[in-house]
């Protein structure tokens, strides 16, 4: 019967420590794996603005992402309206962070504007490099969508 128990209790321990290195190993894999890190082109259309000049421009900026776990954050700078290069002195910056729930993202930001701080949320689906989705933004009250492309 020793034999027996002998062959049994190995067994089981080799496949305790197997599930151990397992387990170990796959602790040591970054949990990022979502590919957000970068540098960014993000643009927006603005569909709806309580100042109706706004409504129908498209606003460029360049976004830097970090990424850990399921959260991300950043900076970005508007550097385009309508495709005209906005002067550096002119140009507005943002901070964000947010949270990567699957594919989808929820990206609060406050942009830095000339006059005041304003502030708004993003929801958008990403895949591979690239997002897209709605915003809705304090100033002006303004809403519409956006597309971002990662440039690095």
């Amino acid at each position: 019967m020793e034999g027996k128990y002998t062959k049994a209790g190995t067994i089981i321990g080799s496949i305790g420590l197997l599930i151990t290195i397992v387990v170990t190993v796959i602790s040591f894999i970054p949990k990022s794996s979502n590919n957000l890190a970068g540098e960014w082109l993000m643009t927006s259309k603005i569909f709806h603005a309580d100042m109706k000049a706004f409504i129908g421009a498209e606003v460029q900026w360049k976004m830097f992402i970090t990424e850990s776990d399921n959260k991300i954050q950043g900076t970005a700078e508007k550097i385009k309206i309508n495709g005209v290069d906005v002067d550096y002195n002119q140009r507005t910056s943002m901070e964000f962070n947010g949270v990567i729930e699957e594919n989808k993202l929820i990206i609060n930001f406050v942009e830095n504007g000339k006059m005041r701080k304003t502030s708004g949320i993003i929801i958008a689906r990403f895949q591979e490099d690239t997002f897209s989705g709605s915003f809705s933004h304090t100033a002006s009250n303004t809403k519409g969508e956006i597309y971002s492309v990662k440039i690095e």
